[in-house]
């Protein structure tokens, strides 16, 4: 599923090793959730070439989602 950023949306990156990168998206952006999610918390989504970690409920309550797939 992918969905356009309609206020911004806190992300964070984490590598083995690595501390986390925290990250904002910006409104008007679009990303793309990694698989169906089935729970509630954290997801995986692309974004700007990364995948980084997303609370579902922020997702839901700042961004819509938007027809087709991602190519």
């Amino acid at each position: 599923m992918r969905y356009r950023v309609l206020k911004p949306l806190l992300a964070f990156r984490h590598e083995p090793g690595v501390a986390a990168v925290v990250v904002t998206i910006a409104p008007g952006s679009v990303i793309t959730l990694r698989d169906e999610v089935e729970e509630t918390g954290f997801v995986d989504v692309f974004y700007d070439g990364q995948v980084v970690k997303v609370f579902l409920r922020d997702i839901e309550k700042k961004a819509e989602r938007v027809a087709g797939h991602a190519g």
